[in-house]
């Protein structure tokens, strides 16, 4: 039997470049000499999965009781004997195969339709896909068996992004899609212990906290709260720690007891294999109350918050506001684990937290078909003087604000420009993923500055002018590369290109009462220009 707390399946890299597979308890083995650093899946999704799996499983077993115990935990390591022991209270819901209850599986469904492997797999072409062989990029059949580590990761990778399925088959408790966000520590025990919230905060009431029974935390140990007759299941009617086990599908895996071949995934053999698994519709129908799930930003929709999902073009720094601050302008709040992060940051004086990363990740997902996997680390910035957070924050919107107002520029001027002859102007598909992703370097060198100049009114002023005249630069350089203003073809009208580019320029002037009040820009220079 495979054993999900107690068997190596979770791929790793240690501290001196070895690669290994681990049990969970012994993320913290040879801690003192050679420590697991990070995670080392054979695909990037894997990898998401199983750094909330780990998250999940230590804030289920062995949280940390106040802030006080949250900072001390980051130098006081459990020892991977103490972890096991832990584990012990929850194991008979971590088998991944047996008789009895199988981790993220519904075991009552095994006479149901027979589906090939990579079904778990959310990038490969679904049924109709494949009947209507429009499986152009992703090609059928090129899974066909997993070794049970690869499809203990496919299966919950599945689940914890929950992307639909078809008619009766449920989203994950925070929908198809959502956007996770994890801060990154030196070591893979230290990303956990930063990603736990203390148990007195996370539950918050005495009510929640006391159902404690296993099937109100994993939904598959006891009777599964069927969605057949359109129950829906409220963080009120289990323990919320289930927001870490949500089982939207109903799922059974087929194990072949002697090896077929290597591992389509990973490429490695092993002694059993899955080539199939069953499905059937209805599982657990998670409704709006879960609007907590420490790992996700939400955003305020019809005073109802939501789980923010990615979209296309990634995750850049135009994000940074509701990733790593608040974004009032939206309504989106940053994730509990960035929120309870940021406020026990006096407690953190060792000097390695200086600055720490933001890992952000998730698929962008149309209904049932994941049109990218999309992932980004960004600095986190750490104060832990209130006003100089406060103001840091400020000018960060600062900074965002105003390149959104020279990129709607940018896309309007370049419109204009390519209007003529009856050609209707429209915004290049890519305009808008290069300007972020093209002027991010610049953004974050600009941020380094400003966080050491937060002292020093003028200089902030002097960098924020100077960060600025490079972005409008080089938004120039992206209208004339999408205008071709420098060989106008037949197709645009000369002088439309450069009335649109010198408007855009005007518009976009560093001085113009718009640009001064986005970027918070000291009025002294504009004064003076105006007495000259």
């Amino acid at each position: 039997m495979i054993h999900l707390l107690y068997d190596a399946w979770i791929p790793v890299v240690r501290k001196n470049g070895d690669s290994c597979l681990i049990a969970p308890y012994q993320i913290t083995s040879d801690y003192g000499t050679n420590p697991v650093i990070e995670l080392n899946a054979s695909r990037p999704d894997f990898n998401g999965a199983l750094i909330q799996f780990l998250i999940g499983l230590i804030q289920t077993v062995c949280p940390p009781e106040s802030d006080k115990e949250w900072t001390d935990r980051l130098d006081n390591v459990i020892p991977s004997d103490v972890l096991k022991e832990h584990f012990k209270q929850i194991q008979d819901a971590f088998y991944l195969d047996g008789k009895g209850p199988r981790f993220m599986q519904d075991i009552s469904i095994g006479d149901e339709k027979k589906n090939s492997v990579d079904g778990l797999l959310i990038e490969m072409p679904g049924e109709n896909t494949v009947k209507k062989n429009t499986d152009f990029f992703v090609k059928r059949d090129t899974v066909k068996q997993m070794c049970p580590s690869c499809a203990a990761m496919a299966l919950f990778t599945l689940q914890v992004n929950g992307p639909g399925g078809g008619a009766g088959h449920k989203t994950g408790l925070r929908g198809g899609g959502p956007l996770t966000s994890v801060i990154l520590g030196e070591t893979l025990w230290e990303t956990v212990c930063l990603n736990i919230i203390p148990s007195i905060k996370f539950f918050g009431d005495a009510i929640a906290k006391q159902k404690k029974s296993m099937d109100m935390i994993f939904p598959w140990f006891g009777k599964i709260r069927l969605s057949d007759k359109k129950e829906k299941t409220g963080v009120i009617d289990v323990n919320p720690l289930q927001m870490f086990w949500g089982m939207g599908r109903r799922i059974l895996l087929d194990f072949e007891d002697k090896p077929v071949g290597a591992c389509d995934v990973c490429g490695l053999a092993s002694s059993a294999t899955v080539l199939t698994y069953h499905t059937k519709p209805h599982g657990v129908d998670y409704d709006e109350t879960w609007d907590n799930h420490t790992l996700t930003p939400y955003y305020l929709d019809k005073e109802v918050y939501r789980p923010i999902h990615l979209q296309p073009g990634g995750i850049t720094y135009r994000n940074f506001m509701g990733l790593i601050i608040p974004d009032s302008s939206r309504n989106i709040k940053v994730s509990r684990t960035v929120t309870n992060f940021q406020n026990n940051i006096i407690r953190l004086k060792r000097k390695s937290f200086k600055k720490v990363r933001l890992w952000s990740f998730g698929y962008d997902m149309d209904n049932a078909k994941a049109r990218c996997w999309y992932e980004s680390r960004m600095p986190i910035y750490l104060l832990d003087d209130e006003k100089k957070r406060e103001l840091f924050e400020n000018i960060v919107s600062n900074l965002i604000l105003t390149a959104e107002y020279v990129l709607q520029s940018l896309a309007g001027s370049i419109k204009d420009a390519i209007s003529g002859h009856g050609n209707k102007g429209k915004e290049p598909v890519d305009l808008r993923s290069r300007f972020w992703n093209e002027t991010e370097e610049l953004f974050y060198a600009t941020l380094d500055r400003l966080f050491f100049s937060l002292g020093n009114v003028e200089q902030i002023d002097q960098i924020k002018r100077e960060w600025y005249r490079m972005l409008v630069g080089h938004s120039v350089l992206l209208f004339d590369y999408y205008t071709q203003v420098s060989f106008i073809s037949d197709l645009n009208d000369p002088k439309s290109v450069i009335d649109a580019r010198i408007k855009f320029k005007k518009f976009t002037g560093e001085n113009t009462k718009k640009v001064i009040s986005l970027l918070g820009l000291l009025m002294k220079d504009s004064m003076e220009e105006k007495k000259l």
